[in-house]
């Protein structure tokens, strides 16, 4: 009897590893055959605020839309970019933490805020002049989102502008 118990035992282990073996290597095989691309961005709005303290400054407020085409969400973990009026770089090497999830084969709004100094307002002068008066301004970004992914970090070029 203590040898037939111990018999079931040891093929019920047995069959518990190679189980467990057969998942292990199945779902690495899916994450190796998982082929993460760049998702597409497209700038919704630019909200600029300028402050008229002393010196006076801008608030930049962007709201790019990222349309995930994978079949796995993907965690928005940093953007790092340039800031554009009218293909003038403003702002360099602005970094935004984010956090932001982006569903499977769906879409999310990311909210990135910068602040332009007055010493970046000096240097693109007409264009800070042409916003205050009214004329439309066009306003890019350029820079790199990193993504956790299934299969690790993952780091894309981005670029959108109001155009």
């Amino acid at each position: 009897m203590k040898r037939n118990l111990l018999l079931a035992a040891l093929l019920t282990g047995m069959c518990v590893v190679l189980s467990v073996c057969l998942i292990a290597t199945t779902g690495c095989n899916t994450l190796a055959n998982l082929h993460v691309i760049n998702p597409s961005y497209s700038l919704r709005s630019v909200d600029p605020h300028l402050n008229l303290s002393i010196p006076p400054s801008i608030d930049l407020n962007f709201t790019v839309n990222v349309n995930n085409p994978n079949p796995v969400g993907l965690t928005l973990n940093a953007f790092d970019f340039d800031v554009l009026v009218n293909n003038n770089a403003i702002l360099r090497n602005v970094h935004s933490s984010q956090g932001f999830q982006i569903p499977a084969q769906g879409a999310s709004d990311v909210h990135l805020a910068t602040h332009v100094s007055y010493d970046s307002i000096r240097s693109i002068y007409n264009e800070v002049l042409n916003m205050i008066q009214g004329n439309k301004a066009t306003y890019g970004i350029q820079g790199n989102a990193t993504y956790d992914t299934p299969v690790g970090p993952m780091t894309f070029p981005v670029t959108v502008s109001s155009r």
